[in-house]
């Protein structure tokens, strides 16, 4: 199985639960409550453009990966990337907590800021220097290797100080 056939498959697994209904090539409706934060009811009926291009998409989807996925699986994918737009996220679900392990201690500043949306400015600018400085320390390096240990923990106090100064000031 290819890349992409793997990818629509583990949105589908993620999916479970909505229910998609399609009507014809321009309505889509979407029960989504069964999914955790998304906004408003949890309910969507897409119609026209909206709706045509997540069924598109689905088709397109089928073509690429020479049908090693069937059409609802590729529209759950579709479908999961739409309803990223009313899912509420934090910060700290939208980084790798197992590398980022100060938003773990409870009642700490890290855990605060963990806490704030991550679409809001301080969040998103908070998620993203994150997510580069591990992308920085978690790189192989020339030899094989990785980054010494405590050149990772210089990187990791760096960005959780400038974390800190984004969202307390």
């Amino acid at each position: 199985m290819n890349e992409t056939a793997a990818r629509i498959k583990a949105a589908a697994q993620r999916m479970q639960g909505v229910i998609i209904e399609v009507d014809g090539d321009e309505s889509l409706s979407i029960d989504a409550r069964a999914l955790d934060g998304i906004t408003d009811e949890g309910l969507f009926d897409l119609e026209g453009e909206h709706a045509a291009n997540l069924i598109s998409e689905a088709r397109a989807y089928v073509l690429i990966v020479d049908n090693e996925v069937t059409f609802e699986d590729a529209l759950s994918s579709a479908v999961e990337g739409y309803l990223s737009n009313y899912r509420e996220t934090t910060v700290a679900q939208a980084i790798d907590l197992a590398f980022w392990d100060a938003f773990k201690v409870d009642g700490s500043h890290m855990a605060t800021i963990g806490a704030i949306e991550a679409r809001s400015c301080v969040g998103e600018a908070v998620v993203t220097l994150l997510n580069d400085v591990q992308r920085i320390c978690v790189r192989p390096t020339a030899d094989g290797g990785g980054m010494e240990p405590d050149m990772i923990g210089v990187f990791k106090a760096g960005a959780y100080r400038q974390a800190r100064v984004w969202y307390f000031g």
